[in-house]
């Protein structure tokens, strides 16, 4: 690349920071406010006037009263009030209600001095819901945002969009813990703590995703012994709430996302600007030629781009995000093998490393604040707007990887020049078949390992350990995997012991740029918080790292010497 493009390019990156800064900074502050946390227990006609003495006593001072049918248990609430807990009503959304419910739910609010009010999802979308938005104006309510049956999911929730503006932003996200979690969330679960598997999954769930009003059910762990479920219980809300003051938040303080609005039209523009940018340096650096054109073209349409985007319909505009969380990580890969190719000739394998980890941090933190900005907004937060294409930014830069670099290995080749099939047929042998079906394998277990499954008892123990550790636990497959890979790649870039190697490893290290890029499309997880994550991931790596090295250079040993008895 030419000094002027080079120019050219810190000149557009400059810019589009300057673009993007005040969308970060409104989501930033926004975020670092709306820092409540309410946890509030089930209540149910089996449990007994001692059980909640028992959990008043322990600490938790607010129940949950469930509708049915439209009615209330009107025997629990009052046997609840007489314990001094604090109610909170639960409304399912759309369910037809009889004729009372308004003035029973009226009445509810005016003696209890409600505060909050859960509205789930209906179990039937096609019914019209209740029409309590006047109610929750008038009492000034908090609204709790159940999103939907399977709450894990990127699904948008049904039936919250007319209690929005009657809300005036005092809206929270609930978390409905599991009764049972052994059974639910580890496979083999026997002779686990159920309390200290809840308390880290209601942590992490507050973490990860913003729900940080919590819908607690009592354990129920299958043993029929009621007093230590309730301990249990106990146990694992009191230490959330722990947890939760210790990270700066506060029990039912009063939050608002009032005014917290979707980014400006310049901030999606300065986006399409980078977008263009990017691509002209991904195809200067696969295909190992300076493209004038590409330049002289990239940089007209990514100006037309920022112009244009002031005239874009939001809907349009709203794909933005998809578009550069995809581009974004190809991009980061690339630029660290261009850093590869700069280094590898002038420095020692310590300062190629570092180098590399350099530009790959540089080009990631840049992207972050480009994709944290695009997704700023409550209608993100509360899932009214969703991102699409959460598991295509795991797979896509990958794949990505694994041809630009098959290119760019064969001097940046299109079509590289291959010998017959039939020769190659003839080369192949048992190890090769082997490590065809190892790269299978592992590409199979990373995509279905990025979903909400079941695992292991000892991940699980695992998981804990590191969450105990840190505030907040990094991906596992960067630290294990993507971070240590990219020292392999800086190694096989320095001492060539063939392309095969360079070319695994560079696919292996794309995973970072994958994992991080995917982590900042979760709109439910705070800007600093995902950032935090990708750095304990680093910090968590080093080991690894040294480990993956030595046993590397055993590997290499070995190699040379088969190759030479060869």
């Amino acid at each position: 690349m030419k000094k002027l493009r080079i120019l050219y390019v810190i000149v557009a990156v400059v810019v589009v920071l300057g673009l993007m800064l005040p969308a970060l900074t409104e989501r930033i502050s926004y975020e670092k406010s709306h820092n409540g946390y309410v946890v509030a227990l089930l209540a149910q006609e089996k449990m007994e006037p001692s059980h909640f003495d028992r959990y008043k006593s322990g600490g938790i001072d607010t129940v949950l009263i469930e509708e049915k049918n439209g009615s209330f248990n009107w025997e629990l609430i009052e046997l609840c009030a007489s314990k001094g807990f604090e109610i909170v009503p639960v409304v399912y959304s759309g369910n037809k209600k009889p004729e009372h419910f308004e003035d029973d739910l009226e009445l509810l609010l005016e003696k209890n001095n409600v505060r909050y009010m859960v509205v789930r999802q209906s179990e039937d979308e096609n019914n019209h819901p209740a029409p309590i938005e006047n109610i929750i104006k008038n009492h000034s309510l908090t609204l709790v945002e159940f999103e939907n049956k399977n709450q894990l999911s990127n699904e948008m929730p049904v039936g919250y969009e007319r209690y929005l503006e009657a809300t005036d932003g005092r809206i929270m996200r609930a978390y409905k813990t599991l009764e049972n979690p052994l059974r639910t969330i580890v496979t083999g679960g026997e002779g686990e703590n159920a309390g200290e598997l809840l308390y880290h999954h209601m942590i992490n769930s507050a973490t990860d995703r913003n729900t940080e009003f919590i819908y607690l059910c009592q354990i129920d762990d299958g043993s029929g012994n009621t007093d230590k479920n309730i301990e249990q219980t106990i146990y694992a809300a009191n230490r959330f709430a722990k947890e939760m003051e210790s990270s700066g938040h506060q029990g039912k303080k009063d939050v608002s996302l009032a005014g917290y609005a979707l980014p400006s039209k310049a901030t999606y523009g300065g986006a399409a600007l980078l977008c263009f940018i990017m691509l002209a340096f991904m195809a200067e650096i696969v295909f190992k030629k300076e493209f004038a054109f590409i330049w002289y073209t990239m940089l007209p349409l990514g100006i037309a781009a920022f112009f244009a985007s002031f005239a874009m319909p939001q809907k349009l505009l709203e794909l933005y995000p998809t578009a550069f969380a995809l581009l974004a990580p190809c991009f980061c890969f690339t630029f660290c093998v261009w850093m590869s190719e700069k280094t590898k000739d002038r420095f020692g394998l310590t300062v190629c490393i570092i180098s590399i980890f350099a530009a790959a941090v540089a080009s990631l933190t840049l992207c972050a604040v480009v994709t944290g900005s695009l997704l700023s907004g409550a209608d993100y937060l509360l899932n009214n707007k969703l991102f699409r294409g959460v598991k295509l930014t795991l797979l896509l830069p990958v794949a990505y990887a694994a041809i630009a670099m098959l290119i760019y290995l064969s001097g940046g080749k299109f079509r590289p020049e291959l010998p017959p099939v039939r020769d190659i047929a003839k080369k192949i042998k048992l190890r090769h078949v082997i490590l065809a079906v190892l790269i299978l394998l592992a590409g199979g277990i990373y995509v279905l390992r990025s979903g909400n499954t079941k695992i292991s008892g000892f991940e699980v123990a695992m998981r804990n350990f590191i969450s105990d550790v840190f505030s907040v636990r990094p991906r596992t497959k960067e630290f294990l995997i993507g971070w240590p890979m990219l020292s392999l790649f800086a190694y096989y870039t320095k001492h060539s012991y063939g392309k095969i190697f360079r070319w695994l490893t560079a696919v292996g290290s794309s995973i970072i740029f994958a994992s991080v890029s995917n982590t900042f499309c979760h709109v439910f997880t705070d800007f600093l918080t995902s950032s935090l994550r990708t750095i304990n991931g680093i910090a968590l790596s080093v080991p690894f790292i040294l480990v993956f090295l030595l046993a590397n250079l055993l590997f290499v040993k070995i190699y040379v010497r088969k190759r030479k008895l060869d």
